[in-house]
């Protein structure tokens, strides 16, 4: 890894960028879904899989 701090503040710039556009693409998606009354897969279906 980059030693300098100039180098570390790019590192974090890129890496909050990265999780920015995962959230963004995970919501528009999610969003999406809602609008055409898609039922996504979600944890309580996972969990109630696992509890029977």
């Amino acid at each position: 890894m980059i030693k300098t701090g100039f180098g570390v503040s790019i590192t974090v710039l890129a890496f909050s960028l990265a999780v920015i556009a995962f959230m963004n693409v995970a919501l528009s998606q999610y969003r999406a879904a809602a609008i055409a009354d898609i039922t996504l897969p979600d944890y309580s279906t996972i969990t109630s899989s696992i509890h029977r």
